[in-house]
């Protein structure tokens, strides 16, 4: 698979696209707020038990930087670690340093997303205009986070797929068991996953099957909606 924004950009041309590549495989993209960077391995490792392999920790955490570390360190060969809500480029190169392998940032910074390509990290950038998609395109992003695209619903999605077809869009942002189906049914590439996927009560109370249960409910949603498109093509 050519992955839209992978040629004609210098620099996405450098970057390392296996995590852009798991994210649009399974169609999920866990982001995670968790409770304590401690809790960051059994967070991925159950998450991956569940089909979703790419989690993004948010820089909204106090030791965010810690999660990462703790899951980079750990040297996965079928999970990708990433650092989320990203809002300035010192944040993303401290993240990467740490051992995040993408970058993703509720808006479309050109500072955050060159620093993160000088290191030969892909970003999903946030977006939600029509003039913002293409822009973070142009900057040769191979995703768009569609931000907050899971509240503004399915025909928000459908409308810009409308035009711009050859862009992978990622709604992130109010994404539930609810409406993951018509989200990747409008076009969809993948789908960033918040608080309805990482619970932070299960990771609390230490269920960390929960997590497993989710992330296989949101991945044969995902699943069963691409056959259905298959289907009708």
């Amino acid at each position: 698979m050519v992955l839209a924004g992978a040629q004609g950009k210098g620099h996405a041309m450098t970057n390392n696209l296996l995590p852009i590549e798991r994210i649009i495989e399974t169609g999920v993209m866990a982001a995670a707020r968790i409770p304590t960077a401690d809790d960051a391995v059994r967070v991925v490792e159950a998450l991956a038990e569940g089909g979703v392999i790419a989690t993004a920790f948010s820089m909204t955490m106090n030791d965010a930087l810690e999660a990462i570390a703790n899951v980079a360190q750990k040297r996965y060969t079928h999970i990708s670690v990433g650092v989320g809500t990203v809002l300035d480029p010192e944040s993303a190169r401290m993240a990467i340093l740490a051992g995040a392998e993408f970058v993703v940032s509720p808006t479309t910074n050109v500072e955050i997303v060159h620093m993160a390509h000088r290191y030969g990290r892909p970003v999903l950038p946030g977006a939600l205009t029509p003039n913002e998609i293409l822009y973070a395109f142009e900057l040769g992003c191979q995703i768009i986070k569609v931000f907050p695209g899971g509240n503004l619903g399915s025909a928000y999605i459908r409308s810009l797929l409308g035009p711009f077809k050859h862009i992978p869009l990622m709604p992130d942002g109010g994404v539930t068991l609810e409406n993951a189906k018509d989200l990747i049914s409008a076009g969809g590439a993948a789908l960033g996953i918040g608080g309805s996927l990482v619970k932070p009560q299960a990771i609390e109370s230490n269920d960390f099957r929960q997590l497993t249960e989710l992330a296989q409910l949101f991945t044969s949603l995902v699943s069963q909606a691409r056959q259905e498109l298959d289907v009708k093509s």
